[in-house]
């Protein structure tokens, strides 16, 4: 008896192996959606995907011209060998061009917006970005227009009520896939 059931065991996997290693070319399902693999490796190396190239989805916001205004963001300073050390570095690029994608794309991202809504960016890193938050606050300064901290940070800021509902702001559409 378990002769038999192992040669059906062994049937069945046969059988699951060959039928998933047949040949699909005349199948009308294709991982390109119709297209050819020219058009996809196209959209791969402009580093567009397929739903990219299609319809891009941009935020609704109104023109407005900031004035020169400086958007200051208040970020922790992180003592590591990664990417975000010794601060954010997808907040501010100082360099045009580099062989660091991060950098380049952050430049490219803050001279289109800074351009067209005429403001700067500026950011303040420091070890105690949490006490320096709870000093401008508390102080009723308002040189923070954002802050990036360390997860671990959060819930005491949060609960003191030192933070705006992301929900809450204007033009900011949670409903969109960003």
């Amino acid at each position: 008896m378990k002769k038999i059931i192992a040669i059906i065991l062994v049937l069945i996997f046969t059988a699951g192996i060959l039928i998933s290693c047949a040949d699909n070319s005349d199948s009308p399902i294709s991982d390109n959606d119709g297209k050819s693999d020219a058009d996809a490796a196209d959209n791969q190396n402009s580093g567009e995907t397929e739903d990219e190239s299609e319809a891009k989805i941009l935020p609704e916001l109104p023109d407005t011209d900031f004035e020169g205004y400086t958007f200051t963001f208040l970020t922790s300073v992180y003592d590591s060998d990664d990417w975000r050390s010794p601060a954010p570095l997808e907040i501010v690029a100082e360099i045009e061009t580099t062989d660091d994608p991060i950098n380049d794309a952050v430049y490219r991202r803050n001279a289109k917006i800074t351009e067209k809504y005429n403001f700067n960016i500026d950011m303040i890193s420091d070890e105690d970005e949490t006490g320096l938050l709870r000093r401008a606050i508390g102080a009723g300064d308002s040189i923070y227009d954002a802050v990036v901290m360390f997860n671990n940070n959060v819930p005491g800021i949060v609960t003191n009520g030192f933070l705006t509902n992301i929900a809450e702001l204007p033009y900011v559409d949670l409903s969109k896939p960003w």
